[in-house]
């Protein structure tokens, strides 16, 4: 841009440099500009940016009046080679600072190399910030010359800041702070390594590979980089300035805990780093409720659910569901203990409190085994970026666990809508009622879901939320479930119109094809949704019932375990597993899961159901009658426990008692709705085959759920010749395999 010289000030009796300003290619710029581009960068005072003294323009000559320095630019040090990492993250910082401060004034580098920054015995200084805009224009023209320029001798000042643009810059688009970051993570780059981050023979080539080519990995040929480090240099040097770090603080700051961690870390003989985590599961612990206000539960739980589902898209990763995890909600118990009962390796844990900012965050990555703090880091971020931060944070913890992410993992964990504070707190409101699962609560998740979807359209989490609320909205008849399937399948069309990414919205659509008795279709969004989130708990179990229903046995069986092994101390996995042993003629099994999940939960009463149901067919009836009597009293006398006492009652040869209890459901139907489906099992254990068949034939016009199970139901054998149940069998597309 321009040669500098040492100067003397005599007035301040001073040592400057005067730095002669010269007009690059045919673009031109007007004196009034550059004046006013250095008048914004001389309001920014910074140690680490050089100070702009003065701007002169005598006669055809302009010149800058700056600071002089002593030392060298960062690209006389990095010639000699790469430099130690203690240097880098040192130097990373004082740079991530001097942009903060530029940043914080509306202030844009826009040609950022190592050329531009100084290192002295104060530290890294920022050169040219006054000559930003003119700059630019240089950097169009030298781009848009770059397809047709080879000789790299005759360019190599030219190939030096190329190296170094973000693709938008040399696209011509529009720029903002986050070209800075690109060329910050490029110099970070080239820090570490000693090599450039996008290199080639000629312009055309350097373009090309930032445009569409990957940076080498930090860790290729320095294996002690931190994976944190490596991940934060990732992030910087992303094509889409969107899933790139959007604030260069939050990059200082995350580099001075990366220099942290480095300086606590015990030596590894092999190169002075402590020895990488074999982690590969964890739980994520409720998040404290630092806040002082008890009405403020809904933001630490909302985090912690958050949390939970970024860690969960991690393909290589086990995460513990949310339903077991808040069971260790205010827990006494010790870390070690919590890790052996729910079988991981690594515990995340902090708390929420309110900030100046808005929320903070403190969380910590924990290898309990060792007694060790793998991590840790507090946030301070406005509510509008609460969920963005979540991404942060997981992508962090996943280069501390050493795990390889995928393109598609790590640009979820960048694509986080960000909204208004009182969308994010009403979205976080409706998640906290829901979970609460009462009449009333569900009530009051309506009312803020509602709110946030209606005053941001396309707030696709939202969408999902208000698909699973009319699916609970259903299950506890607060609304006919031909509106709230309806309802819900928009809902979660919607989210994956706005997010073709969410695995929660497919699960939404596998449980609605599960009601509409469509197995093949449940079977083929499930998959979807685990494909996208291997640990979502929902549709592992849900699958399970869809493939058991299929009469694939064994993959049902394998799919429970998984769900054991994801939510180990929730009730939930267990009727699960009973359920898939009790339509596989596996009784006893039925028993002995029903058992388990009554440990954590002692009067459910689908548990005393499947025992009971599996005692009946092993003929073992008084206790069957038993564990369904406790049903029925548990369970509000639904349905489905009442037409299995009827059986059992039939089948034990206590005929009067069986036709009492028909009588008494035929009595109910009148004032409740009571599925057909229960009326067939009822009658057909009386004898009465034909009008057992007619409520089967009225179950299967309405679609009840029911129905999906039919061909693998135990207490339907009986018809199982019989050509009117192939028919239903076929209609429903599935195939019945009897034992």
């Amino acid at each position: 841009m321009g040669h500098v010289y040492k100067a003397r000030d005599l007035r301040l009796r001073r040592d400057v440099a005067i730095k002669l300003l010269r007009r690059e290619g045919p673009t031109q710029w007007d004196f009034t500009d550059l004046e006013q581009e250095a008048t914004a960068a001389a309001a920014v005072t910074h140690p680490h940016i050089c100070t702009l003294y003065d701007i002169r323009c005598e006669g055809d000559a302009s010149f800058l009046v700056m600071e002089y320095l002593e030392g060298e630019t960062l690209a006389a040090r990095l010639s000699g080679g790469p430099m130690e990492l203690s240097e880098a993250l040192t130097a990373g910082m004082q740079i991530a600072e001097a942009l903060s401060a530029a940043h914080a004034k509306r202030l844009i580098h826009r040609d950022l190399k190592p050329a531009n920054v100084m290192l002295t015995q104060a530290g890294a200084k920022l050169l040219d910030f006054g000559l930003a805009k003119i700059r630019a224009g240089a950097l169009l023209h030298e781009a848009a010359g770059a397809l047709t320029a080879t000789d790299i001798g005759a360019t190599g000042m030219l190939m030096g800041t190329l190296q170094y643009m973000a693709p938008e810059q040399i696209e011509g688009r529009a720029v903002d702070h986050r070209a800075d970051i690109f060329a910050f993570g490029a110099m970070m780059h080239e820090m570490i390594t000693g090599r450039p981050a996008f290199s080639g023979q000629n312009r055309a080539e350097i373009i090309a590979t930032i445009l569409r080519g990957e940076p080498p990995s930090l860790r290729a040929g320095r294996a002690h980089v931190p994976p944190a480090l490596s991940a934060l240099v990732r992030t910087c040097l992303e094509k889409d300035p969107a899933y790139r770090w959007q604030s260069v603080a939050d990059v200082a700051t995350s580099l001075r805990t990366i220099a942290g961690v480095l300086a606590r870390r015990r030596p590894d003989p092999r190169h002075g780093e402590r020895p990488s985590h074999n982690m590969r599961s964890l739980v994520v612990l409720p998040l404290d409720n630092k806040t002082g206000d008890p009405n403020q539960q809904y933001l630490a739980d909302g985090m912690t659910e958050c949390l939970i589902s970024s860690m969960s898209i991690i393909g290589q990763l086990k995460v513990i569901s949310r339903s077991s995890a808040m069971k260790y909600r205010d827990t006494a118990k010790p870390l070690q203990q919590i890790a052996k009962e729910l079988g991981v390796d690594g515990i995340i844990r902090g708390s929420v409190r309110r900030s100046a900012a808005g929320v903070g965050v403190s969380v910590a990555l924990l290898e309990p085994l060792k007694s060790d703090v793998v991590w840790s880091e507090n946030y301070d971020r406005p509510l509008t970026d609460l969920f963005r931060v979540q991404g942060e944070i997981a992508e962090t913890i996943a280069a501390e666990m050493y795990l390889k992410l995928t393109a598609v993992e790590r640009r979820r964990f960048r694509s986080h809508r960000v909204t208004s504070p009182e969308i994010n707190e009403a979205y976080l409101r409706g998640r906290y009622y829901w979970n609460r699962e009462t009449p009333e609560a569900l009530q009051r998740s309506f009312e803020y879901l509602s709110m946030a979807v209606q005053r941001d359209p396309d707030y696709a989490a939202a969408h999902t939320a208000m698909a699973d609320w009319y699916l609970s909205a259903g299950n506890n008849g607060l609304l006919p479930i031909p509106e709230t399937l309806a309802q819900a399948k928009t809902a979660a069309r919607r989210a994956l119109e706005l997010d073709a990414g969410s695995a929660e919205a497919y699960a939404c659509l596998g449980r609605i094809a599960m009601h509409e008795c469509d197995i093949q279709r449940a079977r083929a969004e499930f998959e979807t949704s685990l494909r996208l989130n291997p640990n979502l708990v929902e549709p592992v179990i849900w699958s399970a019932r869809a493939l058991s229903y299929l009469a694939l046995f064994e993959e049902a069986g394998a799919r429970v375990e998984r769900a054991k092994q994801l939510d180990p101390v929730s009730p939930r996995a267990y009727l699960s597993a009973s359920a898939v042993c009790y339509v596989a003629r596996n009784f006893d099994g039925a028993i002995e899961e029903s058992q388990k999940a009554l440990e954590f939960e002692p009067r459910l009463p689908v548990a005393f159901y499947f025992m009971g149901m599996a005692r009946l067919h092993l003929r073992a009836f008084d206790e069957a009658i038993q564990n369904l009597n406790t049903a029925v009293d548990l369970g509000h006398h639904h349905a489905a426990a009442v037409a299995g006492l009827a059986v059992a009652f039939a089948r034990s040869g206590r005929m009067p008692q069986a036709v009492a209890v028909v009588e008494d459901m035929k009595e109910r139907a009148t004032r409740a709705e009571i599925s057909p489906y229960f009326f067939a099992e009822a009658y057909l254990a009386l004898g009465e085959v034909e009008k057992a068949l007619t409520y089967l034939h009225r179950s299967y016009q309405l679609r009840i759920p029911d129905m999906a199970g039919i061909a693998v139901d135990p207490l339907f054998d009986a018809l199982a010749d019989r050509p009117e149940f192939k028919a239903i069998v076929r209609d429903l597309a599935v195939t019945p395999r009897r034992s």
